[in-house]
């Protein structure tokens, strides 16, 4: 049995048991946090299997990846901007929007859409979330 006193030693795919010996624990509460949700793993065959940086992420040791806050914000840049250009909104404006304005804003939409390179949906209702006039 392999002593694990630091994650460089830690096999980048492991078995549940190896999980629960890392990390003191029974069988069962290991496949319990699986199937939980709490702990990302994969079945192979009848057998499941847990990555290294899975169970680093659940213990917390893992940074996060400052990409993914980036993407967040445009996301919400964009739906902000999506709602300020779109004239049936009724989104309290705080000033109105001149053609120029909204070109501008259309543009920097579509650039942030671009720099993200994916179909965005942010999933984000503005609409619902801002107070009406």
């Amino acid at each position: 049995m392999a002593e694990y006193t630091a994650w460089e030693n830690v096999p980048i795919v492991m078995k549940l048991s190896t999980a629960a010996k890392i990390l003191d624990v029974h069988n069962n509460t290991v496949h319990n946090l699986i199937k939980g949700g709490e702990l990302r793993a994969k079945k192979v065959g009848r057998e499941w299997r847990i990555t290294k940086e899975d169970l680093m992420d659940y213990l917390g040791l893992c940074e996060p990846d400052p990409c993914d806050r980036l993407r967040e914000v445009c996301r919400l840049v964009i739906s902000y901007l999506e709602v300020q250009t779109r004239p049936d909104s009724d989104i309290v404006k705080p000033t109105p929007l001149t053609d120029a304005r909204t070109t501008f804003l259309k543009r920097l939409t579509q650039q942030l859409r671009e720099a993200l390179g994916e179909d965005v949906d942010t999933g984000f209702d503005l609409q619902n979330s801002v107070r009406r006039r």
